[in-house]
């Protein structure tokens, strides 16, 4: 855990078609349980059949939206 803190990448391989990568959990990391993800699926879906949502066609105002 040291190696991975001090930046170097870890992978493990497991059989030979397996492999993860080690990498640190940072304060920006969006963090939940599979109920917790579900829920705000479900509640974004709600939104959209409530009718709040804003539809956004402009290529100039989607990148306004996304910051760009």
């Amino acid at each position: 855990m040291d190696r991975v803190d001090n930046g170097e990448q870890i992978v493990i391989q497991r059989k030979k078609n397996k492999s993860y990568k080690l990498v640190p959990v940072t304060k920006d990391d969006n963090l939940m349980t599979e109920e917790e993800f579900f829920a705000k699926i479900d509640h974004s879906l709600q939104q959209a059949k409530d009718g709040k949502t804003t539809r956004i066609i402009d290529p100039v105002e989607i990148e306004k939206l996304l910051g760009l």
